[in-house]
């Protein structure tokens, strides 16, 4: 059996093809915890790398910042932490300004144990991304999972 090509089936065709080539896809990123830094510096020494995970050995809560390099509009992180349990951990998702205005998205208190959570925010033209959280001591972030 043969099929005819006709003009509307060439033209549909590649205009499907190009709708492949026009959007970009997005590609999913990962950074671990310990690529982030202490709000306080003096919160340096006692952070610590364990196993990519950052640890709270500080004995005191540390807020903790991870940012992220984005491209604008709608994005949703998966952010997977530990808490010992005590004390409030919390972290936020926040998306940065080019002026450094921040607009907070999702929130959430890890209970104890392992969790896995997900937060969402609207990122600004000439913008980025921040995970913000208050670390429990012993508490770790092992990652956040994200797309450009």
């Amino acid at each position: 059996m043969r099929t005819k090509l006709t003009s509307k089936s060439i033209t549909a065709a590649a205009g499907a093809a190009a709708m492949l080539f026009v959007a970009a896809p997005a590609f999913a990123l990962s950074v671990t915890g310990y690529s982030g830094k202490p709000q306080f510096p003096s919160n340096s020494s006692c952070m610590v790398e364990s196993s990519a995970a950052v640890f709270n050995n500080c004995g005191a809560q540390v807020n903790w910042e991870i940012p992220m390099s984005v491209n604008p509009g709608f994005h949703t992180v998966t952010l997977s932490t530990f808490n010992p349990g005590g004390g409030t951990f919390q972290c936020t998702l926040f998306g940065v300004s080019q002026t450094g205005g921040l607009t907070a998205g999702g929130t959430v208190f890890p209970n104890g144990g392992n969790f896995v959570a997900n937060l969402s925010v609207t990122v600004p033209s000439n913008g980025s991304m921040m995970v913000f959280c208050n670390v429990n001591p012993n508490g770790k972030i092992f990652n956040v999972l994200y797309s450009e």
